[in-house]
């Protein structure tokens, strides 16, 4: 259980730092082509693959043997070189592509944050303002309104940046609560300790003693 905690932990970083990356190129570099977009999201789908692939390289069968890491490894590989094979079909769609990640990350916390609601954390508001923000964010990037078409990539850039970095600051929220849940039901378990009685053989044993 533990590893698979941490397989998640480890993708979800990665995820997020490949976001970041791709958003400052896109924010930065102003006048990015689309066949560089698509260059990049095609490196970032082999990128993940190959971790998928290692992942699973290192994991153990037999206490988790239905993962399927290396297929989902091998999918995303075949799909990154897909992608920059057929870049003039992918090209009038990387914005919707895009827009659609960060949709998705949106949705990510928006569950995160209502099992934060249901673990009793009192911020878990902040991760519901990610997730509304990723969401609505991720909607009208897909719907691509007219008077932000030519600053399609530039706010696409911030989009991936906003959402790198929320993913983030959310893991770790999660994990900082469920590490004081842990802390919480040892401690409990600790005062609920009964000491066990003395035999009643023990006790003969110390009145011959005496």
């Amino acid at each position: 259980m533990k590893e698979k905690l941490e397989g998640v932990r480890l993708n979800t970083i990665i995820f997020a730092l490949l976001c970041i990356i791709f958003g400052l190129a896109m924010v930065i570099f102003k006048e990015i082509t689309p066949e560089t977009v698509g260059g990049m999201i095609s490196a970032a789908l082999v990128v993940i693959g190959l971790v998928w692939i290692l992942q699973y390289i290192r994991k153990d069968l037999m206490s988790d043997f239905y993962r399927r890491d290396l297929v989902n490894g091998l999918f995303f590989v075949v799909l990154g070189i897909v992608v920059i094979v057929k870049l003039e079909q992918v090209l009038d769609l990387v914005p919707v592509i895009l827009g659609m990640i960060i949709l998705f990350c949106g949705m990510v916390k928006l569950q995160y944050s209502i099992d934060l609601a249901r673990l009793k954390y009192t911020r878990w508001g902040l991760v519901l303002a990610f997730a509304v923000i990723n969401i609505l964010y991720g909607i009208i990037m897909i719907v691509e309104p007219k008077f932000i078409s030519d600053v399609i990539y530039l706010l696409l850039g911030i989009g991936l940046i906003i959402s790198g970095v929320t993913d983030v600051v959310t893991i770790f929220v999660v994990e900082h609560r469920i590490k004081n849940i842990k802390k919480d039901l040892e401690a409990a378990g600790k005062k609920m300790e009964i000491p066990q009685p003395e035999s009643k053989k023990d006790v003969g044993v110390e009145s011959k003693d005496k």
